[in-house]
């Protein structure tokens, strides 16, 4: 029997945040943490141990890119889905910074989806 993925949620609006859970766990991934802040969310995410963290650029107190980065430093294994509201050029400027800090997958939210469950997938397949 494998193991369940787990994720956590890095986002600060409740409906956001809601959307993507519901995604989550239609997908197979059981939400074991939510932090709606880029402060405090460390010792949580340290102590859960999430397959994946599902993280967003607007947050309070320190932006998802910074979160990102953190991520990246104290666990280069883990996987990082990253989402932002941005859309046009912007949105691929926000993108590239993303997967160059280490992003698994980056995507514009909301979106289908489809959209957000293929970079999921993608994401959670990866070794």
């Amino acid at each position: 029997m494998s193991e369940v993925p787990t994720a956590m949620i890095l986002m600060a609006g409740e409906e956001g945040a809601g959307e993507i859970r519901s995604l989550l766990e239609q997908s197979g991934v059981r939400v074991v943490e939510w932090a709606r802040s880029g402060a405090g969310w460390i010792a949580p995410w340290q102590k859960a141990k999430p397959s994946i963290v599902v993280v967003d650029l607007q947050l309070p107190k320190r932006d998802g890119l910074y979160c990102l980065g953190k991520i990246r430093e104290l666990d280069a294994q883990s996987k990082v889905l990253f989402t932002h509201a941005y859309s046009g050029s912007m949105a691929n400027e926000v993108e590239i910074r993303a997967l160059a800090l280490g992003a698994g997958a980056a995507v514009q939210f909301p979106c289908p989806a489809v959209r957000f469950t293929q970079a999921l997938r993608g994401l959670l397949q990866k070794r």
